[in-house]
């Protein structure tokens, strides 16, 4: 049984590294929890970030039940591995596992055990923030996926032919997708998902393409793949970007903007990164999933932008929106109900009348099902205004 004094020091000391991003080499031992992350001086743990990557309160750490929490705080959003962290809500983290702080800062939080949180009291709170200029990213790997697949190293774009296989391309994206560390019979799960499992050989050949491709383009790029213990990620001393993060954390912060005319600028800056399905040509389920993902932020974002339009009365730029949509998904009742809404605030109410009858026509033909209620009583309405005169 737990003695009072060890009761007293449960872990609620962590161990906060910046692995890449803002204040990149930092270490901040012992920190209270819990505490809040961000640039600003009233943040707990303030990050040294001249190009504001985050937030000035970005992010709150506590734990609950013995397990560390993250909750978003910010304006341009919080990841933890893959999962976007809905503003507001607190979700359960494991130890070390990556933590994005925006689209660029990286970050892992340690609990600290009972003889470590008794040592980091019995210390001052330390921080290498003196070392971090030092420390600084070394390199970086720009990621393009949506549309086209491009790989940039030190801003020199990577031929396809220096690949030599699919596969090692797709190895890359899948680790500067999600950065934590991972075994082999995960990325062989992922990568090689039509074979049971792949030889040591055909893993390290993978990864040598994957460095021999990055060496050409940039010599001085530190080798872009780390290997410890067994596990495998993209080096810590490397800056990546990637545009399906970028594109995601966008979207995300537009949810939680403050008004439309902000909303309508991140929601454009996500469209403008959208320029085709991810990694097109690859078909591992990991790539379908995502796609898939992506696509539905994608539509979304669209009608997202059309309607923040809308409040502001852009009804032009709505419209295109609109159509654009409509063309891309005949089924998207939505977009025709804000096509309608657009038409007859303009006072063109054939056209939104002609709008309601080829919605309900497109519906019937492809989903077999009639129009819900929104285009219904905006047929309804329009149809008494005509009689009315």
């Amino acid at each position: 049984m737990a003695t009072a004094d060890e009761e007293t020091f449960r872990p609620f000391l962590a161990r906060i590294t910046v692995h890449q991003g803002a204040g990149a080499g930092c270490v901040f031992d012992g920190v209270d929890l819990p505490a809040v992350v961000g640039r600003g001086q009233d943040a707990n743990v303030q990050l040294p970030d001249p190009d504001k990557l985050v937030s000035r309160r970005h992010v709150l750490l506590g734990v609950q039940g013995g397990t560390l929490t993250v909750q978003d705080l910010s304006s341009n959003g919080t990841r933890v591995g893959n999962t976007l962290v809905v503003a507001g809500e607190a979700i359960a983290v494991e130890n070390d596992t990556p933590i994005w702080l925006g689209h660029e800062t990286m970050i892992t939080v340690l609990l600290l055990s009972t003889r470590d949180v008794l040592r980091a009291r019995l210390a001052p709170v330390k921080s290498h923030a003196a070392n971090a200029e030092t420390q600084r990213p070394s390199g970086r790997l720009a990621v393009w996926t949506l549309g086209a697949t491009q790989v940039s190293a030190n801003g020199h774009a990577i031929a396809d032919s220096a690949w030599q296989s699919r596969k090692a391309l797709e190895l890359l994206v899948y680790l500067a997708q999600d950065p934590r560390p991972h075994d082999p019979d995960r990325l062989s799960a992922a990568v090689w998902p039509e074979m049971e499992s792949i030889s040591k050989t055909t893993l390290q050949s993978t990864l040598s393409r994957i460095r021999r491709a990055c060496r050409e383009a940039s010599s001085d790029l530190p080798d872009p793949i780390e290997q410890k213990r067994g596990l495998y990620a993209i080096h810590p001393a490397l800056q990546v970007e990637l545009d399906s993060l970028r594109f995601e954390a966008y979207c995300q912060q537009a949810v939680q903007a403050a008004d439309a005319s902000a909303r309508s600028q991140l929601l454009a800056s996500a469209l403008d990164l959208y320029q085709g399905e991810f990694l097109p040509g690859h078909t591992s389920e990991w790539v379908e999933l995502l796609r898939t993902r992506l696509q539905g932020l994608y539509r979304s974002a669209q009608e997202g932008l059309a309607r923040a339009y809308e409040e502001l009365g852009k009804t032009a730029e709505a419209i295109v929106e609109y159509e654009r949509l409509v063309q891309e998904d005949p089924g998207r009742e939505a977009a025709h109900a804000g096509l309608i809404r657009c038409y007859a605030g303009l006072g063109k109410r054939d056209e939104a009348v002609r709008q309601c009858m080829e919605c309900a026509r497109i519906l019937r033909k492809t989903l077999h099902i009639s129009p819900g209620p929104e285009i219904n009583a905006l047929y309804r309405t329009l149809t008494e205004q005509s009689a009315l005169g």
